[in-house]
This record gives structure tokens, C-alpha cells and sequence, in this order.
């Protein structure tokens, strides 16, 4: 079952720009995940025009790292899901 997505209003573009980019690359040795390089995002931009400013290309970078960040964490099956946390307002 696909869990629930948050609403993201105006912002659904990096959303899916984020999706085309593809989150992460695998590790060397195909050891787990590395967060997408400023390079990869850049050359994202200028290939599909998703994106045209260096805020947006930031947040893709940080998107990218975040998504890393979550998915090594969650190899703990204890731990509470980013969705399920009292401070996600």
C-alpha cells in the first residue's frame, strides 16, 4: 500500500521535477544511496527546463540529501516515519 502524500500546493512542481530527477544515486559498490551531486542537478535543469532558478536548484539538492538522510534512518524499524511525527505541522 502506497502511504498518503501531504499536500504540497504550489510547490508540486519540485515535487515532480524531484521524481524525474530520480531521488538519489547508488553507492559505489552499489552499497545504499548517495544524494544527487550539484552537478547532476544542473544538468537536470538545463536538459529538461523543469527548473530555472538557484532557489529551486537548491531545494532539489536538499531534497536529495534529506531523502538519503531518511533512508538510511529507516533501516530502524522503530523508528517513527517523517509523516507520523508531532512536529510535522
Amino acid at each position: 500500500m502506497t502511504p498518503p502524500m501531504p499536500e504540497v500546493g504550489p510547490g508540486l512542481y519540485l515535487v515532480e521535477a524531484f521524481h524525474l530527477l530520480r531521488f538519489a544515486t547508488p553507492g559505489p559498490m552499489g552499497e545504499g544511496l548517495q544524494a544527487q551531486s550539484w552537478q547532476e542537478v544542473l544538468a537536470f535543469a538545463q536538459a529538461t527546463g523543469c527548473i530555472a532558478e538557484t532557489w529551486e536548484a537548491r531545494a532539489l539538492f536538499d531534497m536529495s540529501w534529506a531523502y538519503v538522510t531518511e533512508h538510511a534512518k529507516a533501516a530502524d524499524a522503530l523508528r517513527v516515519s517523517p509523516m507520523e511525527r508531532a512536529d510535522n505541522g
